[in-house]
């Protein structure tokens, strides 16, 4: 059929889509997933207001489920369901996606009668915001709230934060929030990543949780002359995400490509494709990016395309400058990529078809130093070493 098939069995999710009332911190939902009797498994995606929190592939008849923990407050919950089969064309899978919706009102039924319940920063009786109490029941900054029913005050003077956490020694002027001054050292824990600081000398920078996506094809060639070394990528899985709002968009937050031994170990090497390389395509929602480097300005990234659901391609080449990664080893194994754009990751292990995996020669005696692979299954993303 033109919409495909669901993926979800009618009438297996708990509770029902629609709207749904909850306490406190939201509970627990689930849905039985459909899809080839002998594999593929489907990959299923947990979003919440719009942003990806889960993801697990699943096989036919297995449950997907999610624990939802969130604040008071309305949010909604979508369940996601793509075939990974190989029958279903790539530009074609986010299209016939599978999905259902909940929009989860949290704790509202308590939140205004004047008792402070589970979750609640405070509770005046009302669910008027601007006077020390939010109309979901959570204390406004530059605020304190007392007692129940609440009475809340300002705290002028008091330390408090705008939301921007790369902004350190901010106050309250009255009930504003402001001041203070920018973050520069770097420093795990304050949630801040400044600029020239790394995840080897700071944790606030190391990367996001990574989407795990199939592979079409890598490719890295290593000789005995470095400038001679080639890496290409590709991905054309559905679960490739540039639109407007929730999906990556590099032309604002740059771009970064990981290459590293899904083995384990430290071996691993991180090409940065910067935000001026980039260009936008297409109409929104569903935008697409290239980027262009052809003079190797950046790193040895020339090239990069991602299309929304269809789409991710990257190809580097050390002619002018190094790719920092040898195939010095009698075999790789098993290799991964991982792609980064602000907070969005995606990661594809290659597994799949090996074509080739060869060391060069020398170490190697008779090595063809090339490591080739196509069609990576969907598999968890393995842990990656942190970039320099």
């Amino acid at each position: 059929p033109t919409g495909g098939i669901d993926e979800i069995e009618p009438g297996s999710e708990s509770p029902a889509p629609g709207t749904v009332d909850r306490p406190y911190p939201g509970g627990a939902f689930s849905a039985t997933v459909l899809g080839p009797a002998d594999g593929p498994a489907v990959m299923t995606e947990w979003l919440v207001d719009g942003e990806v929190v889960a993801t697990q592939a699943i096989a036919n008849g297995a449950t997907a489920s999610h624990a939802l923990a969130t604040t008071i407050g309305p949010h909604t919950l979508e369940l996601r369901v793509t075939d990974q089969s190989p029958i279903i064309h790539p530009t074609i899978r986010a299209g016939v996606a599978s999905s259902r919706t909940w929009n989860v009102d949290v704790g509202l039924d308590d939140c205004g009668n004047g008792t402070l319940d589970p979750g609640e920063g405070c509770d005046d009786g009302d669910l008027a915001g601007g006077d020390g109490c939010g109309q979901y029941c959570a204390v406004e900054t530059c605020w304190q709230c007392v007692g129940a029913p609440s009475v809340c005050s300002p705290t002028n003077g008091a330390a408090c934060s705008s939301g921007d956490t790369c902004i350190a020694g901010e106050s309250c002027t009255g009930t504003a929030c402001g001041g203070g001054s920018p973050i520069t050292s770097c420093a795990t824990g304050d949630d801040c990543c400044p600029a020239g600081c790394t995840a080897g000398n700071d944790l606030d920078c190391a990367q996001p949780p990574a989407t795990a996506i199939t592979g079409r094809q890598l490719l890295v060639k290593d000789d005995d002359d470095p400038s001679r070394r080639k890496l290409i990528v590709q991905s054309k899985d559905a679960a490739i995400d540039s639109s407007t709002g929730t999906g990556i968009d590099p032309v604002a937050d740059g771009a970064s490509l990981q290459l590293y031994n899904a083995n384990g170990g430290s071996e691993s090497v991180c090409f940065q494709l910067p935000s001026a390389g980039w260009r936008a395509s297409g109409t929104a929602p569903l935008l697409g990016y290239k980027y262009k480097d052809t003079a190797f300005a950046h790193g040895p990234c020339k090239a990069a395309m991602v299309k929304h659901g269809k789409l991710l391609r990257v190809q580097c080449d050390a002619k002018v400058q190094p790719i920092a990664y040898s195939l010095n080893e009698p075999a790789q194994g098993v290799l991964a990529v991982r792609f980064t754009s602000g907070t969005r990751s995606f990661c594809a292990t290659f597994g799949g078809t090996v074509r080739r995996d060869s060391g060069t020669d020398p170490p190697i005696p008779g090595g063809r130093g090339q490591f080739s692979a196509k069609d990576a299954p969907l598999v968890a993303c393995p842990p990656a070493p942190p970039c320099p």
